[in-house]
């Protein structure tokens, strides 16, 4: 956020990681200059003139410095902010990035640092660094690639977190109770996915395209938006009254489950709610149910969730019956 209260200013300096890039005939640029003239209260996108971008990455501090300069200086006032934002796909993109460097990026640092006349090797091919930084990988796998970390985190209202920067794989999804009990959380696996793209379509079943002939993306998917407004009951055959009571002698317990724990899907049949790696956005996401001891019950709306989720696809055969799904009293009653 730039603050443009001195003077009229055309040039910008921001540190983002992933590294900027302007609107080509090929590409949209992945981000966005926005202007504010009422202190931040609203932003306009900058369409006044041409965006151009310097990327430094000799700067110590910062590596990677990237200069932003502007055709047409935005005018300055008390209440004028300048902000830079990405757009989404370069947010997801660099959400991800982190995981790990490209062995490309080794390879040329290697040659950059260490080979040529007056350095370490004087002479040494390319295929011969790549064999050996294979084989250097092949070796930190039998030790140090294979060491495993545990975190521990706030799940937001969102019901997804960011990938960890150092994240390879994951072993185990746990949530803690009042005890500090890990209850496991279950990979959705066969039951949902997340898909990598989602391009809008047509009524032909075309893809919507941009100028630049990439396809235009939806900002949520659908099997995402269902999922997460889903009754997992519906799937986990859960007892909303004696779920809860998990004394199996306890009377009013066996009379109310007798022959409906045979056949159980162990997939399916737990309370603990399942998770997914959303590889489009990058995070981690979890499903609609979330144990108490999340404290996100206070975010959620259950009888919205009831309506889309049960009563919404009944409608149309209890409206074809001439029924109602609650009951109302009226004065053909009395006669």
């Amino acid at each position: 956020m730039f603050a443009v209260t001195a003077a009229p200013q055309t040039v910008f300096t921001c540190t983002f990681e992933p590294k900027l890039t302007v609107a080509t005939s090929t590409e949209p640029a992945n981000f966005g200059v926005q202007v504010s003239t009422d202190g931040g209260v609203t932003f306009n996108d900058y369409i006044a003139g041409t965006i151009a971008v310097v990327n430094d990455n000799t700067v110590k501090p910062p590596y990677n410095q990237q200069t932003i300069t502007l055709s047409v200086a935005v005018a300055n006032s008390a209440t004028t902010l300048v902000r830079v934002v990405l757009k989404a796909g370069a947010l997801w993109n660099n959400y991800g990035s982190y995981e790990y460097v490209k062995l490309n990026d080794i390879v040329n640092n290697f040659l950059v640092a260490y080979t040529g006349i007056g350095k370490l090797i004087p002479l040494v091919k390319r295929t011969d660094v790549i064999f050996h930084a294979k084989r250097g990988l092949q070796e930190f796998s039998y030790d140090t690639l294979n060491s495993i970390k545990t975190l521990e985190l706030d799940l937001p209202p969102s019901n997804s977190v960011i990938i960890p920067q150092d994240y390879v794989n994951y072993v185990r999804m746990s949530f803690v109770d009042n005890m500090g009990v890990l209850h496991p959380i279950y990979p959705a696996n066969n039951l949902t996915t997340d898909p990598t793209s989602v391009p809008l379509q047509q009524k032909d079943g075309s893809f919507v395209q941009d100028k630049y002939g990439e396809n235009t993306e939806a900002g949520q998917s659908t099997t995402r938006t269902r999922w997460e407004s889903a009754n997992d009951r519906l799937i986990t055959g859960e007892f909303d009254q004696y779920f809860y009571n998990a004394n199996v002698y306890n009377w009013s317990w066996r009379k109310e489950t007798y022959g409906r724990r045979y056949g159980l899907d162990p997939v399916v049949s737990q309370s603990n709610g399942w998770f997914n790696i959303d590889r489009r956005k990058n995070v981690i996401s979890f499903s609609s149910r979330l144990p108490k001891e999340f404290k996100l019950h206070q975010y959620i709306d259950y009888d919205e969730m009831f309506t889309k989720s049960f009563l919404e696809p009944l409608r149309f055969i209890v409206n074809a019956i001439g029924w109602d799904f609650e009951k109302k009293a009226t004065l053909d009653e009395f006669f």
